[in-house]
């Protein structure tokens, strides 16, 4: 029996979309006459009403250390942010998960900039201590086009409470869509060698990878750190920079640190940043990679952190008049009292990636980014050196959803 009315609930939902029946109480009314699942999970509501008052910064469970920690995971019936006031978390880790059954508004931000964590997709993590699955994390939700088939939910090593709210998800069979954010991101950007040229040379860091967005998003690759040569020493070695990181699923690569090359006997050579939000490089006389953590050397600027990850799946309407962003850190600045002529800057931060869900109507009029975290500048008076290279940008995705 209980067959048959999954047969028969599975009809309805093909029926629904075939004579394009609105979403919402009708829609309901003939799944749920069916005896079948009636849409999509949208929360437990067990956080009830959110409104911004302006101290909005959630903490992460189960940190690991300062850059690492499970995904933030909240159930709202409305979700509110007003105009000035940020929504974020307290330290880097492995995104957020917010579902809101009824409306939201976005006058305000929803941040997950320079947050994305140093998590290792690949290796075992979160708390419920899992790789994540090869085909990266995926919800599989009813959509009124949609033809794909998912068993189940898998968000697997992004922290118990994520992993037990995507598993309320029905499955979908040719009825649905899948929304993956791919567990590989994207590529940093190459190193840099610069030899000196009449004694003086200047090379911009090279870029990271932009990530893809739809319903496939991947995250940023960093930059690679810039690099340059002292006009004063035209027997000077090269200077030498480091690759920026690659991205993964919870966070865009680290920036490269920058090179420098001053002395007759020594090529000075800026660090790699570390691949899934780890450490950014150390320069060599020069700025450092956006990373977690972002090192400044000498009297650079602190470079920033890398992208992180939202989803945000909302049961009735999205209207955002603000932003939502997963956008990468800035790479560390040279400057003009360094010791030594050409010194370089370091690489930015690679971006998350975003995906919005809702099942009523978006009204946007905001942004909705995961922007790249921009090179380092190369602040000498004379000569400069070379400014790092920008991260790479990370996916968004926005779809309707079946109420």
């Amino acid at each position: 029996m209980q067959e048959q009315f999954g047969m028969v609930s599975k009809l309805a939902r093909i029926w629904v979309k075939e004579n394009s029946m609105p979403l919402g109480t009708e829609k309901n009314t003939l799944l749920g006459a069916a005896g079948g699942v009636t849409g999509n999970w949208f929360g437990d509501g067990s956080d009830g009403a959110f409104t911004s008052d302006g101290s909005d910064t959630q903490t992460v469970l189960n940190k690991s250390g300062s850059y690492d920690g499970d995904m933030l995971v909240r159930n709202y019936t409305t979700f509110t942010i007003g105009s000035g006031h940020t929504y974020t978390v307290d330290q880097p880790c492995r995104g957020m998960l917010i579902y809101v059954s009824g409306n939201a508004s976005i006058t305000g931000t929803v941040s997950m900039t320079s947050k994305g964590g140093f998590s290792n997709p690949t290796t075992s993590g979160g708390s419920d201590s899992a790789v994540v699955n090869a085909s990266g994390l995926q919800l599989g939700m009813f959509t009124a086009s949609g033809t794909s088939t998912l068993a189940a939910a898998t968000f697997a090593g992004s922290g118990n409470a994520a992993v037990s709210a995507v598993a309320n998800q029905p499955a979908i069979a040719s009825d649905g869509s899948l929304f993956t954010i791919s567990k590989a991101g994207s590529a940093g950007g190459a190193s840099v060698t610069c030899a000196p040229s009449a004694g003086h040379s200047v090379c911009t860091g090279n870029a990271g990878t932009s990530g893809s967005s739809g319903a496939t998003c991947t995250t940023g690759g960093g930059g690679g750190g810039g690099a340059g040569t002292s006009p004063t020493k035209a027997s000077s070695p090269c200077g030498v920079s480091g690759a920026g990181g690659t991205g993964g699923s919870f966070s865009g690569g680290s920036g490269g640190g920058a090179g420098q090359g001053v002395d007759n006997n020594t090529c000075r050579t800026g660090t790699a940043g570390a691949n899934y939000g780890g450490a950014g490089g150390t320069g060599a006389y020069g700025g450092g990679g956006a990373g977690n953590p972002g090192t400044a050397a000498g009297c650079g600027t602190t470079p920033g952190g890398v992208g992180g990850i939202i989803w945000l799946i909302v049961g009735g309407d999205l209207t955002i008049t603000g932003s939502i962003q997963a956008n990468g850190g800035a790479g560390g600045s040279a400057c003009s009292t360094w010791g030594g002529d050409g010194a370089s800057a370091g690489g930015g931060g690679g971006a998350g990636a975003v995906m919005v869900l809702y099942a009523g109507t978006l009204s946007n009029s905001g942004t909705i980014t995961a922007t790249a975290g921009a090179g380092g500048s190369s602040n000498q008076s004379s000569p400069n050196g070379g400014s790092g290279g920008a991260g790479g940008a990370g996916g968004v995705h926005t779809a309707q959803v079946i109420a």
